[in-house]
């Protein structure tokens, strides 16, 4: 697995560890397994645009599950600043050592 942003049919952005899941006889990728998934959240503030990560569905107990390919749109690499604080938000530091989950939002900002 590695940390990518995943953009959605619905235009969510999302960061999370992801692996491809496919179908064993096509090869087809038909779905993603996202673990420890934030929702990018975009604010303008003083005209300038700020974003965040979020717990994805704070609702649920699941950090770990599937998303179908087709829900799917882009599959893109996160900037530097972006996996160190992702890292740093999931899991306490800027590797993957740990497996601690706080659920808190940080800010990205250029």
């Amino acid at each position: 697995m590695s940390v990518k942003v995943l953009i959605t049919a619905i235009g969510e952005h999302l960061v999370a560890d992801v692996s491809q899941v496919e179908d064993t006889v096509s090869d087809q990728i038909v779905a993603y397994w996202v673990r420890n998934p934030r929702i990018v959240s975009y604010r303008t503030q003083d005209g300038e645009i700020t974003a965040g990560l979020v717990t994805y569905c704070t609702v649920a107990a699941d950090t770990e599950f599937s998303l179908s390919a087709h829900h799917v749109v882009a599959v893109l690499d996160p900037k530097e600043d972006v996996l160190n604080i992702y890292n740093q938000v999931v899991y306490g530091n800027a590797s993957n050592a740990s497996d601690s989950e706080d659920g808190g939002e940080a800010d990205l900002t250029d």
